[in-house]
């Protein structure tokens, strides 16, 4: 067997991926999924920290329903802004391996930024996979309409 350390992702490290999911683990204790107080802010530090892991500047967070595009989220690279239709984590995941990719100057294929994030979030989250519906790579809520 080889001393090389292998990498599942073109743009972080395996070391660097354990350290994200680490880092999202104790993110969801903050309780991010209902209305607390400093919402943003605790989003924004959580991106500080993933930021600082893959040695990255923080992106800016822009949270605005209607972005300018035919999708969830983007990342703007003239901008070094991550913009979500809402707040949500496996989007802002996505988001984030895309400025990564970017900032540290690897190519990187789009589905390289689903599967990222798909494993991060269904690490931390796995019960989430059961109310979640997989269409390519791209996970949206359940219909609960009819039943």
């Amino acid at each position: 067997m080889s001393n090389q350390q292998t990498r599942k992702y073109s743009a972080i490290s395996d070391v660097e991926m354990e350290n994200i999911i680490q880092a999202l683990s104790e993110f969801k204790k903050t309780h991010v999924w209902v209305s607390v107080p400093d919402k943003k802010k605790k989003w924004i530090e959580f991106l500080k920290k993933i930021s600082d892991i893959v040695e990255i500047e923080r992106p800016k967070l822009v949270i605005k329903r209607n972005i300018n595009c035919n999708c969830f989220g983007e990342y703007d690279d003239s901008k070094h802004r991550i913009e979500l239709n809402k707040y949500s984590v496996i989007t802002l995941l996505h988001e984030f391996y895309h400025a990564i990719h970017i900032k540290k100057n690897i190519n990187a294929p789009h589905k390289e930024a689903w599967d990222f994030s798909n494993e991060v979030f269904f690490t931390v989250y796995p019960k989430k996979k059961q109310t979640l519906v997989n269409l390519n790579g791209v996970f949206l809520k359940r219909s609960t309409e009819g039943q």
